[in-house]
């Protein structure tokens, strides 16, 4: 594919932002809307009549959880090639900002700034496992920072296309992965304690990632919020009783 394709006669690809196995991620035009969007790709072979058949699956599915954190989903479409394999796509908002995996790179972000990138995150997590989903392969590459605030990227049916060209569409692990990777996350953003953090949330950190008794997506946002907004009392109610101490 090369810049200037149009796709479906009405998305003009501008250039490319992304590899992932077989899956490609461009910035394109959309003509009808006039708008800036990303669409990730991935070509079906004619003899992979199954795959296509989940990833149609797998996308509808995934369209259900909806949250402000999560990208946008505009469109989704397969083109048929003359080949009798197709081209799969799904259309989302473009997003302007970094990887919260980049920003680490220039050092620790406020603690302020941290707590509340963090509660955003479990926040969005929250509301995906209310809907009986998971990330299921959540890092700091897949949290974007935009100048409105946080998205999870690896959700949707763009998550889900992206997938399915490194391995199965369905995502690899549940609601207690994505809370353990939450406290992979909050462990990088505040260094395990580090100076200015609030207090309880080193504690925080290493309960999300204990094996057994990890608080949930939701118990950990509530914690985050309060933490966020100076409230200690209740801060402390999702830490087991010997972190409280």
């Amino acid at each position: 594919m090369d810049p200037g394709f149009l796709l479906d006669g009405r998305y003009r690809m501008e250039r490319r932002l992304a590899r992932h196995g077989r899956t490609q991620v461009w910035c394109g035009r959309d003509a009808l809307l006039e708008r800036r969007v990303a669409v990730t790709f991935l070509a079906v072979a004619p003899s992979e009549g199954a795959l296509r058949d989940r990833i149609r699956d797998a996308t509808r599915a995934a369209a259900s959880p909806a949250h402000l954190c999560a990208v946008t989903t505009y469109d989704f479409g397969e083109e048929e090639g003359t080949d009798g394999g197709a081209l799969m796509y799904v259309v989302t908002e473009f997003l302007s900002g970094e990887t919260l995996a980049r920003r680490l790179t220039r050092g620790l972000p406020a603690p302020q700034e941290a707590v509340d990138v963090c509660a955003r995150v479990a926040e969005a997590l929250a509301a995906v496992h209310a809907c009986g989903a998971a990330h299921g392969a959540l890092t700091t590459s897949e949290v974007f920072l935009t100048a409105d605030g946080v998205k999870l990227l690896g959700l949707g049916p763009a998550g889900a296309l992206a997938r399915a060209g490194t391995r199965a569409p369905e995502a690899t692990g549940g609601a207690g992965d994505d809370v353990r990777a939450l406290g992979e996350i909050i462990a990088a953003c505040l260094a395990d304690g580090s100076d200015g953090a609030p207090d309880g949330i080193a504690a925080l950190a290493a309960h999300c990632r204990e094996g057994d008794g990890r608080p949930s997506a939701a118990d950990a946002a509530r914690f985050l919020a309060a933490a966020a907004d100076g409230t200690s009392a209740a801060r402390t109610r999702v830490l087991p009783a010997d972190a409280e101490r």
